[in-house]
């Protein structure tokens, strides 16, 4: 079986690895069948398409299109549009999550903003006929719950791209582009553990009260998110070589 590519940008050790897990456990893959590039760390692999299945590209403490944007996410931001170049012209397997819906719209000169940002918290995700009829949401029923958190969002379709899911709060919760490339504002990564894990992380980084938490993950711990993570291990089956 050819691998899958994390493409990594979490500097955090715990957060990192804990990602890493959560995409081995739930994508159902070992160790050989991920390779984990952590571009934090400036680990620039170059990627050959034909010697992998896919590629996934994780959040990140990053805000895609910042304008404060530091030199590591400069360089990172750049060495990804230049895969996305490759990607998008060959329609090749991906998937990106959160931080990388927000990179997919810098890519495709997409409005991005604070308008339709959304604090932790688990949300109900309703699928369009698209997405009902969709590969990758094959098997996931209609209003499902995921965990989501962000600051930053697309204001609206890329040009082109097929609109799968959405909330009132975020319009556009998952798209494709062409036939195999996928994005989602959302988390399918996440369950309960995992979540609560990394939002003791970056409880002091904005993306809600910090004297919520305790309210946030007790409210997390009630729902079942085997569904949202479904779409995870459907990239993985789908794509797999």
């Amino acid at each position: 079986m050819k691998p899958f590519v994390l493409l990594q940008t979490r500097p955090e050790y715990i957060a990192s690895q804990g990602e890493y897990k959560s995409f081995l456990e739930l994508g159902e893959l070992n160790k050989e069948h991920l390779i984990r590039v952590r571009m934090d760390k400036g680990q620039f692999w170059k990627i050959d398409l034909a010697k992998v299945s896919g590629l996934i590209l994780p959040g990140s403490p990053f805000n895609a299109g910042s304008k404060t944007t530091e030199t590591r996410q400069k360089e990172i931001e750049n060495k990804l549009f230049e895969l996305l170049d490759r990607v998008i012209k060959n329609d090749f397997p991906f998937l990106s999550i959160c931080y990388g819906i927000g990179l997919l719209g810098v890519y495709t000169k997409t409005p991005i903003s604070s308008k339709y940002s959304e604090t932790l918290s688990v949300v109900k995700i309703e699928l369009t006929k698209a997405g009902l009829d969709d590969k990758l949401l094959k098997g996931v029923n209609n209003n499902f719950p995921c965990i989501t958190g962000h600051k930053i969002a697309l204001d609206k379709l890329p040009s082109k791209a097929t609109l799968l899911a959405s909330t009132a709060k975020c319009p556009i919760q998952m798209l494709r582009i062409k036939n195999n490339i996928y994005s989602t504002q959302f988390h399918p990564e996440l369950n309960y553990h995992s979540l609560s894990v990394r939002a003791k992380i970056y409880k002091n980084h904005g993306y809600f009260t910090p004297d919520n938490l305790a309210k946030i993950l007790k409210l997390a711990s009630q729902k079942n998110y085997t569904q949202a993570n479904k779409i995870l291990k459907n990239f993985v089956s789908f794509y797999q070589k």
